[in-house]
């Protein structure tokens, strides 16, 4: 087993902390680009209005 100085260790830390924040940032630019809403109208169910349920 290897023994690596601290240096080392804070050099390999920060690289990977490089790498793995280059490849979240190229994977979804945009987060709100994969949000979905759903739309209730589009769904063709009919809602009652508020006019309707007081009769």
């Amino acid at each position: 087993m290897k023994t690596i100085s601290e240096e080392q260790l804070q050099a390999f830390i920060l690289k990977a902390r490089e790498k793995k924040s280059r490849s979240q940032a190229t994977v979804v630019p945009d987060p709100l680009s994969q949000l979905v809403v759903d739309d209730p109208t589009s769904k063709g169910s009919k809602r009652k209005n508020q006019e309707e349920t007081t009769r």
